[in-house]
């Protein structure tokens, strides 16, 4: 559908570059971003066959945004420009086929991105632990109850 250059972009060495996305139309419908390129050379456009891994957008800016320059990998930044629906996150292009033919072209690498776990630890111990303690009043709850009517009985006689 078109191509953006999205400036300084950091792969897994380190190393910044400008990198050539494209929003690339999926044939099931909607759109995507794809990060194809670190080189400025042309890009052939047309039906091409993908294989790819899938990142998270981008949350912080690298650079100003423009037409033809996004300032990150985001396709929220593209979402008033376009009235199909736009995938969330990216892929990043490891190979490209046009027709069964290899596009030979620079790509980025970067590391897939590490799992992280919401909240801290200690908040999983105390949901365990609060757990345990319902768990507990429950079981202990008949046996107070019996013992209650005992003493009821006994002050009773």
């Amino acid at each position: 559908l078109d191509q953006y250059t999205a400036p300084n972009q950091e792969d897994k060495y380190g190393v910044r570059s400008d990198w050539i996305v494209g929003l690339l139309q999926v044939d099931s419908g909607g759109a995507i971003l794809v990060v194809r390129s670190t080189s400025n050379a042309q890009i052939p456009l047309g039906k091409v066959d993908i294989t790819g891994r899938l990142f998270n957008r981008q949350f912080d800016d690298r650079a100003g945004k423009s037409l033809t320059t996004l300032s990150r990998i985001d396709p929220a930044l593209l979402v008033a420009s376009y009235d199909q629906k736009l995938f969330d996150g990216f892929v990043l292009a490891q190979s490209e086929k046009i027709n069964g033919v290899e596009i030979d072209l620079k790509r980025p690498e970067l590391d897939p991105a590490k799992p992280s776990v919401p909240g801290y630890y200690w908040q999983h111990i105390s949901y365990v632990v609060i757990w345990w303690l319902m768990a507990l009043v429950v079981l202990f709850l008949p046996f107070y109850q019996v013992s209650r009517k005992r003493q009821g009985n006994e002050r009773g006689n």
